[in-house]
């Protein structure tokens, strides 16, 4: 570790981070480097908890069981003050020599300061990343129009630089660590379904869903898109999501000529050991995007103009990204008052032509 952020190499340390699926597989590469650059500290993750959100994931279920986090804390949104304490008493004893801030880019002022009085309060008078995110925040009433940001993955890797943590020059690696055992259960998976082996087979992935539905481009368009590139290729699409996604991929399946309804059927990593299996990504932005991302998937994302643009764009290179301007952009809006006009104005013909494009190589 370089600059003036401790005197001394820490032994353990807490990453403050929250979110669901999507938040915390855009902090998988800062995460790497901290366990790179800390190769000896116990790392503990703080994150809010699943419990009691059905749509939700822990991050526990999400990253590899071994070498990257060797404990999880967790609390629950809206924690009283009793309960808060007794998280802070936690901490407190775990006794963790330094903390690094990786919150979204949207906390409030208000919130950072909350957090630095409380954490200090925990015994910890070592902070990364919360001064970058305090001078760098987004203030989500703030009108825009076109206005693009850096990925929100390579705003927590600013955060680690700001504060001097080596590794500023390494490669940002989104990796999953997904173990063998993990690829054979995936595949026995996908032989059952197709009643067939998978070598030599060519799969899609394709995310329909959103918790937002602001998020969802119509179902009557994915049909349309896979009938066509059907006509090129003998691809088999595999649906994925969670279980509340299953619905609309057992009708999008069945007008376009089947596949495989993974939704809700496989645990996060298996999904992404599928996801390996498959030729790229085509969906809207959500978790299961940035999953195929870690898996190492081209992706064909289909953005709402609801955010920044090029805040949640996946992690890696080569991805398609498709999203129009539109005057109401930058709504933050989970549901759309005028029907998702901004997402609508992506066009079948536009997709076709980007699953071409990768299919073809």
């Amino acid at each position: 570790m370089s600059g003036n952020t401790t005197n001394a190499t820490p032994q353990s340390i807490l990453v403050f981070r929250i979110g669901s699926l999507g938040d915390i597989l855009i902090a998988v590469p800062s995460f790497w480097r901290l366990r790179k650059a800390f190769p000896e500290a116990k790392l503990t993750l703080l994150s809010d908890s699943s419990a009691g959100n059905p749509k939700k994931v822990a991050a526990a279920e999400i990253l590899p069981p071994s070498g990257l986090f060797d404990d999880y804390l967790t609390y629950r949104d809206g924690t009283h003050l009793a309960d808060a304490a007794k998280l802070l008493w936690e901490i407190r004893k775990r006794r963790f020599d330094l903390l690094v801030y990786l919150m979204p880019r949207t906390r409030s002022a208000t919130s950072i300061f909350r957090d630095r009085v409380a954490l200090r309060l925990a015994g910890i008078k070592q902070i990364v990343g919360m001064g970058h995110l305090s001078r760098r925040r987004l203030a989500v009433n703030a009108p825009f129009r076109s206005a693009s940001v850096e990925r929100e993955s390579d705003f927590l890797w600013n955060c680690l630089s700001a504060d001097g943590i080596d590794g500023d020059d390494w490669p940002k690696r989104a990796d999953l660590a997904i173990s063998d055992e993990e690829r054979k259960q995936a595949a026995a998976f996908i032989s059952a379904e197709l009643g067939d082996d998978v070598a030599g087979r060519r799969f899609i992935a394709i995310a329909p869903g959103s918790k937002w539905t602001s998020k969802i481009w119509p179902a009557e368009r994915f049909v349309k898109v896979l009938l066509e590139i059907r006509r090129d290729s003998p691809i088999v699409p595999i649906v994925f999501g969670d279980r509340f996604d299953f619905p609309i991929g057992e009708r999008i399946l069945r007008e376009s000529g089947g596949g495989i309804n993974a939704a809700g059927r496989l645990s996060i990593r298996c999904s992404a050991a599928a996801m390996e299996l498959c030729d790229f990504y085509l969906g809207n932005d959500t978790g299961a995007m940035h999953l195929a991302a870690a898996a190492g998937k081209p992706c064909i994302a289909i953005f709402a103009a609801i955010d920044w643009l090029g805040r949640w764009f996946p992690v890696g290179n080569g991805h398609r990204i498709l999203r129009e301007s539109i005057e109401c952009e930058g709504c933050h809006l989970a549901k759309c008052p005028i029907g998702g006009q901004c997402i609508k104005m992506i066009s079948v013909d536009r997709v076709i032509a980007s699953c071409r494009e990768v299919l073809s190589h």
